[in-house]
């Protein structure tokens, strides 16, 4: 995907962070105005014992174009992403959830909320499938994990996966899950300990 608006804020911290848009057919970049709220993230659930944490984003810019390239009917055309420039990291990671707006067309300027799910929420929308329907029969937790993260972010923009720590068969289960998966580096390498 190639970078198609971009824009830069400060928080309450003084940190300076960067909202990117990334679309398959831009071909060009341009600056968008934010407002003063310019980034929100909401989770699924605030409950600590849940075990996946899902999110969604709300991007919240000002515009007096109609925004036309970022409409998609499908759910992982358009990237959505937060850089936390100061720590230099990613923040968080997303798609364009797909929407329509509207615009009164009586003041100069309209307010646009872009909405975006996390890449762990797009597989709510994705039917199951095999991982290779000509290969074996069984896969290991690894391979599964790892196909599942194919679809979740295809464009392999994550670095890091972070596992909950319930990942035992039992109480009493000594041995963990997912532990081979986080001591040995990956192939594709996502997961660092």
């Amino acid at each position: 995907m190639k970078l198609r608006y971009y824009s830069e804020f400060k928080s309450r911290k003084d940190k300076t962070y960067r909202i990117e848009i990334h679309t398959v057919f831009a071909t060009y970049s341009e600056e968008l105005t934010l407002t003063d709220s310019p980034f929100t993230v909401e989770y699924e659930s605030d409950t600590l014992y849940k075990p996946l944490k899902m999110s969604n984003s709300v991007t919240s810019i000002l515009t007096d174009k109609i925004l036309s390239d970022l409409y998609t009917a499908e759910g992982q055309n358009i990237e959505v992403r937060l850089y936390n420039k100061t720590d230099d990291v990613l923040e968080w990671f997303g798609y364009m959830s797909p929407n329509l707006y509207s615009s009164d067309y009586i003041t100069p300027l309209n307010l646009v909320e872009l909405q975006a799910i996390d890449s762990i929420s797009v597989l709510e929308n994705r039917k199951y499938s095999y991982i290779n329907s000509s290969e074996i029969y069984f896969k290991s937790f690894k391979d599964v994990i790892m196909h599942i993260l194919d679809i979740a972010d295809p464009g392999k923009v994550l670095g890091k996966l972070y596992f909950h720590k319930a990942n035992r068969i039992s109480k009493e289960a000594t041995a963990s899950l997912i532990e081979d998966i986080t001591s040995v580096p990956l192939k594709l390498g996502r997961i660092k300990n």
